[in-house]
């Protein structure tokens, strides 16, 4: 199984794409989701990624995956292999697995 390094440049362009066809404003979405405009907007302009939880709420209103959205495929609706293999496990694990599972990507992300 391979791996890549999340581009968030590509991430912001399907964001911003999926926002455009579905003519959502950031307000709109913020309102939607319980994430406030803030974070949001500091999110797009800092180009750093946003937690789990924010993106979870955010996909959910979008009414599309995480896993599609941090996809490397261009379709957001399209996953790889490896990708498909991540989100069972991570639909397979427990509240308390998945918070330890953010913290340890969390901290593989500082080293690097």
């Amino acid at each position: 199984m391979s791996y890549t390094v999340l581009d968030s440049e590509k991430i912001f362009d399907k964001f911003d794409k999926i926002m455009t066809a579905q003519e959502r404003s950031i307000y709109s979405l913020a309102n939607d989701s319980g994430v406030t405009c803030g974070a949001i907007y500091k999110w797009r302009k800092s180009k750093t990624m946003p937690t789990l939880k924010m993106l979870d709420s955010i996909c959910k209103v979008l009414n599309v995956s995480v896993a599609s959205l941090l996809s490397s495929h261009d379709d957001p609706t399209e996953i790889d292999e490896s990708e498909k293999e991540l989100l069972e496990l991570w639909n397979g694990i427990d509240c308390d697995a998945k918070t330890a599972v953010v913290l340890l990507l969390k901290s593989l992300q500082r080293c690097r």
